[in-house]
């Protein structure tokens, strides 16, 4: 398990870091990325930062193959705001996004954007912006965003099994479920 420490304000420059070196790398060769977004969960939710009482063995499990953040936050504690700097690297301020519900300009490119560029096959899974804002960000497939639409696991599970592309895969994926059905 790899450990980081970055703030928000420094993740336009994380992205920019790895992805530099993705764009020299060809298809079979780019690392598939997945983005879990979850409401209301924080560090204190999972057993990989130390909770004891609630045990989250597959977070766990993807922890250990990949990269874990130790002091992340976010520049607003408001959903929209924080999933707009999330996509657009801008603080809420630049972005246009500032107040709760609201979006960022057309104008500022996002991360989509820069993964596809990268020849990235980019989808969406549930709430990842802030419901139909998600149809604004530049995905090539973007479901399940409709409010407590709880489809999106099964969706991105159909997705997966069904997937024949040779692109490397951005999976985008966010619930405010709090168990997932099916598992522990």
């Amino acid at each position: 398990m790899i450990h980081r420490t970055f703030s928000l304000k420094t993740l336009a420059f994380l992205f920019a870091i790895p992805f530099a070196f993705v764009n020299c790398m060809t298809a079979a060769q780019k690392p598939n990325i997945v983005m879990l977004l979850a409401d209301d969960h924080s560090a204190a939710d999972m057993s990989v930062y130390g909770a004891a009482d609630i045990p989250t063995p597959y977070l766990d499990a993807m922890a250990s193959r990949g990269m874990v953040f130790e002091r992340a936050f976010v520049n607003s504690p408001s959903c929209a705001p924080s999933r707009a700097t999330l996509f657009t690297g801008l603080y809420p301020a630049k972005n246009g996004a500032e107040a709760n519900h609201s979006k960022p300009h057309q104008s500022a490119k996002r991360l989509p954007a820069y993964l596809k560029e990268l020849g990235y096959e980019v989808v969406s899974f549930g709430k990842v912006s802030h419901y139909a804002h998600v149809t604004e960000q530049g995905f090539d497939r973007a479901e399940n965003y409709s409010y407590h639409d709880h489809e999106g696991v099964q969706a991105s599970i159909e997705f997966l099994r069904q997937r024949k592309g040779d692109k490397p895969l951005a999976l985008f994926f966010g619930t405010g479920e709090r168990q997932v059905p099916g598992t522990c």
